[in-house]
């Protein structure tokens, strides 16, 4: 999973401004398709909470990813930033929520 990592700055930059947006209650992801290999970076901002409660968010959204990881596009590069109010919600709300948004960019293999 270390070498799926989103590091370079430049990375981060050309998803954000060549690839789509979708967002829900819980995160907004960010993807872009025109590459090869996946790669997925993940952001809880000071709004979210505490230390604490920003690095359980983040572990949550990357154990999210690895259970994805099987069905998702091999070509993608994704990110999830968490939204406030995700603190309070369970693993499996999170869960739940970043797997629509998986699904409503269309990057779930045999979604078709």
């Amino acid at each position: 999973m270390n070498e799926e990592r989103l590091r370079a700055k430049s990375e981060f930059n050309l998803v954000f401004e060549q690839g789509q947006s979708y967002a829900n209650k819980a995160a907004v992801l960010y993807v872009y398709q025109d590459v090869v290999g996946r790669k997925a970076g993940f952001s809880v901002s000071k709004r979210v909470g505490n230390a604490v409660a920003r690095n359980r968010v983040r572990r949550i959204m990357k154990e999210v990813y690895r259970g994805y990881r099987q069905e998702l596009n091999p070509n993608v590069y994704l990110i999830v930033i968490a939204r406030k109010g995700i603190e309070r919600m369970s693993f499996f709300e999170i869960k739940d929520y970043i797997g629509l948004l998986f699904k409503k960019a269309d990057i779930l293999q045999g979604e078709d």
